[in-house]
C-alpha cells in the first residue's frame, strides 16, 4: 500500500509502506518500525543485496583457498637425546618431518633410518652410494606398504611425522670398545636419512646428515654437529 504520510509542502508521500501498515518507513514512529518497514517496503532489494554480499564473501573466500601456499615436506630439527658415548650405552635420535605450507599433504609415505658408515678417511662425506642403498630401503618400506593395502597418509598444515632410533639397536648389548673409539675419532660415522614422497610432487624428498666427531663424553641436541652427506 501507498504511505499515508503527508509531506512538509502538503503532498502526499508516494512511498510504498509495509503490508498491514499505513507509513512508509520515513513516516512510522520509532526506529525498530522504521528498520522493519524499510525491509518489507524493499524486500527484493534486500534479498539481492544480501545474495550479492554472499556471493561476495564466499568469492573471496574460494580465492582466498586457492591463494594459499601448496603443502610440502621438510625434515625437522634432529634431536639427540642426552646419552654418554660409553661402552655399552646407545644414542637414541628423533627423525621428523613437518608440514610448514599451507595446505593438507595427501598420500604420504615417508621412512628415515640411523646407520654406521666407515670413511676411507676422516671427515670423507657420506658417500652416494650409502645414499643409494638407503634410498633403496625407502622404495622398498614404501612398497611394502602399498602391497599391503595403504595409500599413504595426510599430513595437515603444520602437522610433524616423527620416528626415534637407537644406535646401537634395541636389543643389542650397546656400543662396544672399538665403536666408542671409532666414533670420537671419526672413522666411524652415525648416519641419519630421512625420505618423502608425496601425491602432486614429482620428485622425491630426502635428506642425509652426518654426526661430526664428538668432543665430549655426553653427546645431547646441542652439541651434535651435523654435515651434509656428498651431494648429487
Amino acid at each position: 500500500s501507498v504511505c499515508k504520510g503527508v509531506l512538509r509542502n502538503g503532498g502526499r508521500c508516494k512511498r510504498l509502506a509495509r503490508l498491514g501498515d499505513s507509513f512508509c518507513w520515513q513516516h512510522v514512529y520509532g526506529w525498530k518500525n522504521k528498520l522493519w518497514a524499510f525491509v518489507e517496503s524493499n524486500r527484493t532489494m534486500s534479498l539481492v543485496g544480501f545474495a550479492a554480499l554472499f556471493l561476495t564473501v564466499g568469492g573471496l573466500f574460494i580465492e582466498w583457498l586457492h591463494s594459499r601456499p601448496p603443502g610440502y615436506l621438510q625434515a625437522g630439527f634432529t634431536r639427540v637425546r642426552e646419552r654418554k658415548l660409553f661402552v655399552g650405552e646407545r644414542l637414541e635420535f628423533n627423525l621428523s618431518l613437518i608440514n610448514p605450507g599451507g595446505k593438507p599433504v595427501d598420500g604420504v609415505f615417508a621412512y628415515t633410518d640411523v646407520v654406521f658408515f666407515k670413511p676411507d678417511f676422516p671427515g670423507e662425506q657420506v658417500t652416494r652410494s650409502v645414499q643409494t642403498q638407503l634410498r633403496a630401503m625407502a622404495l622398498k618400506h614404501m612398497q611394502d606398504a602399498t602391497n599391503a593395502g595403504s595409500s599413504g597418509v595426510r599430513v595437515d598444515k603444520g602437522e610433524v611425522l616423527w620416528e626415534t632410533h637407537a644406535v646401537p639397536n634395541l636389543g643389542t648389548p650397546g656400543f662396544t670398545s672399538e665403536q666408542v673409539r671409532d666414533i670420537r675419532a671419526g672413522t666411524l660415522v652415525i648416519v641419519v636419512y630421512t625420505w618423502a614422497r608425496w601425491r602432486d610432487e614429482p620428485k622425491d624428498y630426502e635428506q642425509c646428515g652426518a654426526l661430526q666427531a664428538p668432543t665430549s663424553d655426553v653427546v645431547n641436541t646441542g652439541n651434535a654437529v651435523w654435515r651434509l652427506c656428498e651431494s648429487w
